[in-house]
């Protein structure tokens, strides 16, 4: 190939570049006039969005999760986006923080969870789900027949964007969730409720 062919594909290459980031722009701009997009709610840049998850104050900076479809605007394939903020007015979207990871408990999904702060670090704690067949579902609605596990991601840097997961579920079994929950609320009762609670049903 010639260089100046060469040359006339860069060229070419580099006018797209500039006609996308322009086009990206006032795509933003056209979305941010939106009289029916609400400006000081957060949302996430495009696509699908379910709850907010996880918000923490972490080293100066707000941080915001949510559950999140990087594929499109409609519900499935479930991430969590993330953006930080210095006043929860004014977002900075972040690449995904959680996305399901082939093969695991989270599989088909990082669903709904919240963010710590222990020993130095963020724990996300979030359900992950995978495909099962329908006996062993826990969510069965005629489309997905899912298995809910609770798992756990940390990560101790500065903003966030590097996680390390758990290779096991905190909690695997669903049936162990109760059990558990049970043992907490009988042993040191409901916070400004006081008392005990122990009718724990047959598992």
């Amino acid at each position: 190939m010639k260089a100046s062919a060469v040359l006339g594909l860069s060229e070419i290459a580099a006018r797209n570049s500039i006609t996308l980031a322009a086009q990206a722009n006032s795509a933003e701009r056209l979305l941010a006039q939106d009289p029916n997009r609400p400006q000081y709610h957060f949302l996430p840049a495009a696509n699908w969005m379910n709850d907010p998850n996880g918000p923490i104050y972490w080293k100066g900076t707000y941080h915001m999760f949510d559950q999140y479809n990087p594929d499109g605007p409609f519900w499935g394939d479930i991430h969590w986006g993330h953006a930080i903020s210095p006043d929860m007015v004014h977002w900075k979207h972040l690449p995904v923080a959680l996305a399901p990871t082939p093969g695991a408990s989270d599989a088909d999904g990082c669903f709904s969870g919240t963010a710590v702060v222990q020993d130095g670090q963020v724990a996300l704690i979030y359900t992950g789900v995978r495909s099962v067949p329908e006996a062993q579902a826990t969510i069965k609605h005629g489309v997905n027949s899912f298995r809910e596990t609770q798992c756990l991601a940390l990560s101790n840097d500065p903003i966030l964007t590097t996680w390390s997961k758990l290779s096991t579920p905190l909690l695997s079994d669903p049936r162990q969730a109760w059990t558990s929950l049970v043992f907490v609320i009988h042993l040191h009762g409901v916070r400004g409720v006081g008392g005990t609670w122990s009718s724990a049903p047959a598992l």
